[in-house]
């Protein structure tokens, strides 16, 4: 597939991204190249729940926007929909890591902004991935083929075009 190459120009600074992981060592890779690009200080906050998120941000705000990146064990309360829901208003940019094994609540995809993918060539993986983010595609050979790359879904755009919302990273 020939897709185009993300800008991160296109990245919202209030945004709300997945990052879908197998390896710890790409994930980290990629959030530091996020918060590189909006020169924000790398250091990963592993709330025990919404509400010290909330005053770890209250903390911050002296900053124009604050970050936050919550690992999907860490998610102990319900409330992470209005952290979610607040996001612009409160400048915040959320990075929700997740494993590719993890389960994940089809709610929770529909408000990302972005879904980052790792380049997969295990099957059994590809499978995994497939089962909770194939939506994008037609077919499973259509999205084994989008892993053959890094890849970062755009859930803003309104297209159907595949070219129009699915963009490939280095």
């Amino acid at each position: 597939m020939d897709l185009n190459y993300l800008d991160m120009k296109i990245i919202n600074q209030n945004s709300f991204i997945i990052c879908v992981y197998n390896d710890k060592d790409k994930k980290n890779i990629l959030i530091k190249k996020i918060l590189d690009y909006y020169d924000l200080e790398y250091g990963i906050f592993y709330p025990i729940s919404v509400r010290n998120i909330l005053h770890y941000q209250e903390r911050t705000m002296n900053k124009s926007t604050s970050y936050i990146i919550i690992d999907f064990h860490n998610v102990k309360d319900e409330s992470l929909y209005d952290l979610i829901n607040s996001r612009k208003k409160n400048k915040l940019l959320i990075i929700f890591v997740i494993h590719i094994s993890e389960k994940i609540n089809s709610i929770l995809i529909s408000k990302a902004d972005y879904i980052f993918m790792f380049k997969e060539t295990e099957q059994d993986n590809i499978k995994k991935i497939y089962n909770k983010y194939g939506f994008i595609c037609k077919t499973f050979i259509d999205f084994q083929k989008l892993l053959e790359n890094n890849i970062m879904i755009d859930n803003n755009t309104k297209s159907e075009n595949l070219y129009d919302f699915v963009y490939i990273y280095k």
